[in-house]
């Protein structure tokens, strides 16, 4: 049977993800390991102590939003949102995925204290308004950041979902999701809240873990349609 063109683009589509989640754990997988050896420390410390002392006080000035808005109470609220879009559009049980992945902040803050990073310089500032990032071996000395987690996952996931599914206005909002999320990533790190390489491997991870939703999710309403025709 010939393919069609959008046969086509699909499994283009479907391949590029697959990619996009491989490079995503396998990034993470790696960066983790400089972070743990110290090889990230150079380079770390050399994008917080960036020149660029007026725009800092602008970022200063708007992070507490940012950080607001990215807080564990508010993803959980775009998480709930998600689920409910999703499960109303066929998707299943895999439609609690978004849900379920906010709510794991009791295992995010586990894997804090049990994976720490070598010892770094005093040059982050205190995260504003979420008094659990400041205690001690839950900043800047893991190597786990979880609204750069979450970050990643949310706008990854929404991105993948518009962009195969949306059309042409999809594919437009998609791209604006992921400038959200660099845009974010990079008043996190030179706004010094955030090292530069805690703030990658986390995103990587998040977006590695959106990807695996977004097949399952995939799954699941291909096999709802087969079973309901």
């Amino acid at each position: 049977m010939r393919t069609t063109r959008s046969g086509k683009r699909e499994i283009r589509s479907r391949s590029l993800s697959l990619w996009v989640g491989v490079c995503g754990l396998g990034g993470w997988l790696l960066l983790s390991a400089l972070i743990l050896s110290g090889a990230t420390s150079g380079f770390d410390a050399a994008a917080a102590t960036a020149e660029g002392t007026t725009l800092r006080h602008v970022i200063d000035a708007v992070f507490p939003l940012v950080a607001t808005l990215w807080s564990p109470e508010l993803c959980l609220l775009y998480g709930a949102i998600g689920s409910l879009m999703l499960w109303r559009r066929g998707a299943g049980r895999w439609a609690l995925a978004p849900l379920a992945f906010t709510l794991l902040v009791p295992l995010e803050v586990a894997l804090k204290l049990w994976v720490l990073r070598p010892e770094m310089p005093d040059l982050l500032k205190e995260w504003p308004g979420y008094p659990v990032a400041n205690i001690p071996g839950l900043g800047g000395g893991s190597v786990l950041n979880g609204s750069a987690m979450r970050t990643g996952f949310l706008c990854a996931l929404a991105a993948l979902l518009l962009w195969r599914r949306g059309g042409r206005a999809g594919r437009w909002a998609s791209l604006g999701f992921l400038l959200l999320m660099l845009f974010t990533s990079f008043l996190r790190v030179y706004g010094r809240y955030h090292w530069l390489s805690n703030e990658l491997a986390s995103q990587l991870l998040g977006v590695a873990l959106a990807v695996v939703v977004e097949r399952l999710l995939d799954a699941e309403v291909i096999g709802l349609k087969r079973r309901t025709r």
